[in-house]
Parts: C-alpha cells; sequence; structure tokens
C-alpha cells in the first residue's frame, strides 16, 4: 500500500497542493499546515460548510481515533459528502459498515483502497490523518475529558452519538448482555502500546476493582486474553466480559464499546480512544476513573 505523501493531498479549491518547491499547503488533523523555506506554520482550520470532505485516516488508527475524525468533520463542517479512506489491512480489519450504522443526512462513501487517495476529486477539503481528539464547535480539543467536559460542549455533540447505531453483527453480540451496567473496565495493555511505555501495571486496576462495593458486577473489555485471563482469575464471578470473544474481532470490539456504553461508572486506561468514544456513546453521563498517567509514555 502506499504511504500518504504531500503530493497526494489535495486543497479544497482546483490549484495543485505542490505550490512551488518552498512552499506546500496541506489540511492535517484539524489544522492547515504552511511548510515555507523549512518553517512549519500551523493554522486552526475554520468552522465552515463544506460540501465535500474527504478523510484519509492512517491505516494505525484504531476505531475510536478513526470514529471521532468522522464525528469531527460532520460537526464542523456539516457536508454533503463525505468520502473516507478506511485501510482494512492492519489494526482495523474490517469495514465501517461493518460495524456501525450512521444516521445522517450526509451522504458518507467508504474506500477501503489507497486508490482513493490519488482519485480523490480535487475541489473538496481533504484532510490528512484527521483528529483524533473530539473538538468542541470553535474547533478546540476537548478530548480525554469526559465528566469534567463542558455542559454546553456536551449538549452540542451528543445528538451526533446518538446516530452511530451498532451494526446487525454487533447487536447480535450483544443482545443477550445486560441492557444496564453498574460499572465497566477497559483495559488497553496489549503490545502495541507497550512498545510506547503506555501499559500500565495490572495491579493498579486491581486496585480500583477492590473498591467497588461487594457484589459488584464489572463488564470488562480488554485487548487480549492474557490480560482478561488475569483479571477473571483474581476476581472471578465479579466479571462479565463477552461470550466467546475473539479479541481480533472488530466485531467484538465495537460490541465492547457498546456494553462499556451502558454502564454508570467506567474504569479506563488513560489515554484511550476507544473507551472515551463510548463514553460519548452512553450519552456523556458517566462518572469515569482513569488509570495511568503519560509520564511513561514514548513519543517516537
Amino acid at each position: 500500500m502506499k504511504e500518504f505523501s504531500q503530493d497526494l493531498l489535495l486543497k479544497d479549491n482546483s490549484k495543485s497542493t505542490v505550490i512551488n518547491k518552498y512552499l506546500v499547503k496541506i489540511n492535517q488533523g484539524f489544522h492547515t499546515i504552511f511548510k515555507f523555506m523549512g518553517l512549519r506554520i500551523k493554522m486552526r482550520l475554520q468552522k465552515k460548510h463544506k460540501s465535500e470532505v474527504n478523510l484519509l485516516f492512517d491505516p494505525g488508527s484504531g476505531i475510536g481515533n478513526r470514529m471521532f475524525g468522522i464525528v469531527n468533520a460532520l460537526n464542523y463542517f456539516t457536508p454533503d459528502v463525505l468520502n473516507i479512506y478506511w485501510d482494512t489491512d492492519n489494526w482495523v480489519s474490517c469495514r465501517l459498515d461493518e460495524i456501525f450504522n450512521i444516521e445522517t443526512s450526509a451522504q458518507i462513501n467508504e474506500y477501503n483502497s489507497a486508490d482513493f487517495i490519488e482519485n480523490a476529486k480535487k475541489d473538496a477539503l481533504t484532510i490528512l490523518s484527521p483528529s483524533s481528539g473530539l473538538r468542541n464547535n470553535k474547533g478546540k480539543s476537548i478530548s480525554l475529558m469526559y465528566q469534567n467536559t463542558s455542559p454546553k460542549d456536551i449538549a452540542n455533540l451528543t445528538p451526533f452519538f446518538a446516530k452511530i447505531k451498532p451494526s446487525k453483527k454487533v447487536m447480535e453480540r450483544i443482545e443477550a448482555l445486560p441492557q444496564n451496567i453498574d460499572y465497566a473496565l477497559q483495559i488497553r495493555n496489549n503490545k502495541d502500546w507497550n512498545d510506547f511505555g503506555r501499559n500500565e501495571s495490572m495491579e493498579s486496576f486491581f486496585n480500583e476493582l477492590r473498591k467497588l462495593p461487594k457484589g459488584s458486577k464489572v463488564y470488562l473489555s480488554a485487548m487480549n486474553k492474557e490480560v482478561a485471563d488475569e483479571i477473571k482469575n483474581n476476581f472471578g464471578e465479579m466479571i462479565i466480559e463477552l461470550p466467546n470473544k475473539n479479541y481480533s474481532s472488530m466485531i467484538d470490539a465495537t460490541a465492547d464499546m457498546y456494553m462499556l456504553s451502558r454502564a454508570k461508572y467506567g474504569i479506563y486506561s488513560y489515554g484511550s480512544t476507544f473507551s472515551e468514544f463510548a463514553f460519548w456513546l452512553g450519552g456523556a453521563k458517566q462518572k469515569v476513573i482513569t488509570v495511568g498517567s503519560e509520564k511513561n509514555w514514548k513519543y517516537n
């Protein structure tokens, strides 16, 4: 698959992205970036209706990252047409329409081949690696704020999440599970996060579980069987998990996301957009405790 490059990016007008060898303008994340004589000048994109928007997601981005990018685009640009490059050969191994039904007036076109990058319409606003952090109506990041999000931002944004429904395949996985859950536990620990110093000690999660009232039931979302088994071996019948879970399945991962969204209280890995997206799917009503911090994170 071709790597993203500046020469493949298209501005929101008919001119070439590459104006000359000194000046390049690209739209990345939620900013317009000018590169001039080796300098990098970043300007925030303005909230404005765009008839057509192209979102080019990084193949390595996860479900939460991608879905926040879609919500941001729908809210910020109110497009008539939203074209999405959604790679299925890497981390997220299924199509968008296999896991979600998005009820919107915008026409959503999903592309799974990198050929879309070169064939995207030149007069559309094209965004490389859309911001994985939720943005408010002013374009400011409100990522990972959970219950500390302002009431105004919650009121403005929850209608977009209410329109994101689970696919039929996802519903089939969760239909026999409880509709109302008191506690949800999400542990993002996995090899990919360990490489960047983001895994937290299991004892940190154990400590939070020990604080819960006797007889509590906790829905568990883990990235792999090893983590799930460690939790279940230590807390037994307290833990509820998706039956016969396939830890490589995006259907099961999305089912986890909706189950997390049903809980009144969440215990979540710090920095995970997966659990954050679940918080918003639940109407931004949960009380959330995050486990961990950025102090050991590696940004290489």
